[in-house]
């Protein structure tokens, strides 16, 4: 069996945090204004600081890595994803803090299976495929990080 995709980290960010994104999030949709698709289900919105989503910003600066790319990942209700491994100039970790989630939003690879918990951190491994499901009735969304490898200090 090969290595995991994903494993949780030990840092969360506080619910106070979380709760900032998700109004900050239902008063404007960074979905509309920059998002690009990358697949049937799956969205991303890149967000700069120049975008001024301060709550989002705030938890960047809360984790203090110095991010590479910074974006939201959504996927839809019933919808599925498959990632492929990513190739890159560097080597980079990929912070995944899940915002909204349900029970049935899942990683998948080989075998195994994860189901990522909002406010806690997970690192993802770009370089491995994985698939994802969401076979519930509301959408998963992640806030995600890009950081250097040489940024990461845990």
């Amino acid at each position: 069996m090969g290595r995991n995709p994903i494993g949780e980290i030990g840092l969360c960010v506080p619910e106070r945090m979380t709760l900032k994104v998700m109004q900050e999030l239902s008063e404007r949709n960074p979905f509309l204004e920059c998002a690009s698709r990358a697949s049937q289900g799956l969205r991303c919105a890149l967000i700069d600081q120049s975008d001024n989503f301060r709550a989002i910003w705030d938890v960047v600066d809360y984790l203090k890595f110095k991010p590479m790319k910074v974006f939201l990942e959504e996927l839809l209700p019933c919808a599925y994803a498959t990632h492929d491994s990513e190739p890159f100039k560097w080597i980079i970790t990929r912070l995944h803090i899940p915002i909204v989630t349900n029970d049935l939003a899942k990683y998948l690879w080989e075998k195994s299976e994860m189901n990522l918990k909002v406010g806690r951190i997970y690192a993802v491994d770009p370089l491995i495929p994985y698939r994802l499901s969401n076979e519930g009735f509301t959408g998963r969304l992640h806030l995600v990080i890009d950081v250097n490898m040489d940024d990461w200090k845990l």
